[in-house]
């Protein structure tokens, strides 16, 4: 495993990223800390772009565990990943702690009905290999709720 800064300095909320081997695929984690809001979703959008691009990865979780405020431009740049991510037939997970302020943005907007939210890394790292091993692509099924979603963004 292997781990390399986005952004990190006192201006702008942390963001990195590990590349996770997950059975015949590599994951890449995105793991933004502290709040996304408007001032601060460039360095998200930047983390989830490198990630997408790493011609590698085989599938994203982006960890919301370390998120102490969730806007809807973070939204809204989680469900841009989510699209491009498909696209590319790679998946995307978002790790959201039960009870969180970030699960509960993320549920009444309907993106919890879109986008796979386990409750830990651990979930979302297993599950990616599940997935890979079985020779699936996205995890996630295409629905009316994914046009929705991007049209929101």
């Amino acid at each position: 495993m292997s781990q390399f800064d986005i952004f990190n300095d006192d201006e702008r909320p942390q963001v990195t990223a590990e590349i996770i081997p997950t059975g015949a695929g590599r994951t890449v984690v995105v793991r933004p800390v502290g709040e996304i809001d408007m001032l601060s979703e460039t360095e998200l959008l930047q983390g989830l772009s490198n990630a997408l691009e790493w011609e590698h990865a085989t599938g994203i979780i982006v960890d919301l565990s370390g998120v102490t405020f969730f806007s809807s431009s973070g939204i809204g740049a989680l469900a841009s990943a989510h699209a491009s991510a498909r696209e590319r037939g790679m998946s995307l997970r978002a790790v959201v702690p039960v009870g969180s302020s970030t699960l509960r943005a993320l549920t009444l907007t309907g993106v919890t009905d879109v986008i796979t939210t386990p409750s830990s890394l651990a979930e979302a790292v297993a599950a990616a290999s599940s997935q890979l091993a079985h020779g699936a692509g996205t995890n996630d099924p295409v629905t009316a709720e994914d046009d929705d979603l991007a049209e929101t963004s």
